[in-house]
């Protein structure tokens, strides 16, 4: 027959057991949510860096407009030049 050291001890063990058992479980959960998050989060990233990737080519309407407009400066700024060399040899 058990005597109440025994029962008390057999009783701590189950206890530990159990609580060792519940611990090893919460861990697993742990990881479980940790790796579901890194998934999520890599998804997250392929996509903003797919889109940052589309947002930083311009289309060709914007860039026809750009060299457009970069013509037009260049015009201007070659009337200014022929107006100035015809002063200048207006002087000479």
């Amino acid at each position: 027959m058990p005597s109440s050291d025994d029962t008390t001890t057999l009783a701590f063990l189950q206890h530990e057991r159990q609580r060792l058992q519940r611990y090893r479980r919460t861990k697993k959960n742990e990881r479980a949510e940790l790796r579901a998050t890194v998934a999520q989060l890599a998804d997250e990233l392929k996509a903003l860096t797919r889109n940052k990737s589309r947002d930083l080519l311009l289309s060709w309407k914007e860039v026809a407009l750009a060299v457009q407009e970069s013509n037009e400066n260049a015009q201007s700024e070659r009337q200014a030049l022929k107006a100035q060399v015809a002063t200048l040899r207006k002087v000479v």
